[in-house]
């Protein structure tokens, strides 16, 4: 390796003969670049009953730079192990009451898919709530010549 960080092929070191040797004319040299990966603790976000859309997506998140999501798209890519290091981190994230609803499934994408069918359901009713809530309130109106406190008082009937 020269002092400058810069590997020569064995073939080519003190060549001097212009042939690429000192990276002067045509030669090919190899930069090396030190890589260290370095262990990372991944803390998986915990499932709430409020927070599925968010809980999701850092899941994808996280289980993609563990090199797990595969196991969970189902997509047949993932090996036996993935599976299993991505349902590990599934059970990981949700509270103990939600792995024993899931502790029937062997396999990654069965359980991801039981906690979106379970919080994709809920969401529906809530977003079903809400859509009656905003039509009741865009049906109120007061008269003209009604207060406030008499408006409120009909209302809360």
């Amino acid at each position: 390796m020269s002092s400058e960080g810069v590997y020569m092929p064995p073939s080519r070191r003190g060549s001097g003969n212009g042939s690429g040797g000192d990276g002067s004319q045509g030669g090919h040299e190899l930069v090396v670049q030190q890589v260290k990966e370095v262990g990372v603790t991944v803390r998986y976000p915990m499932l709430s009953e409020n927070n599925y859309g968010v809980w999701a997506v850092k899941m994808k998140i996280f289980m993609r730079a563990q090199g797990v999501w595969a196991a969970v798209e189902g997509d047949g890519v993932a090996d036996d192990k993935q599976d299993q290091m991505a349902l590990a981190a599934i059970v990981q994230a949700v509270l103990e009451a939600v792995v024993l609803a899931i502790a029937e499934k062997d396999m990654a994408k069965e359980a991801w898919d039981a906690l979106k069918e379970m919080h994709i359901g809920e969401d529906r009713v809530r977003k079903a709530n809400v859509q009656t809530l905003k039509r009741e309130l865009e049906r109120m109106y007061i008269e003209d010549a009604e207060t406030i406190a008499q408006f409120v008082i009909i209302k809360q009937r």
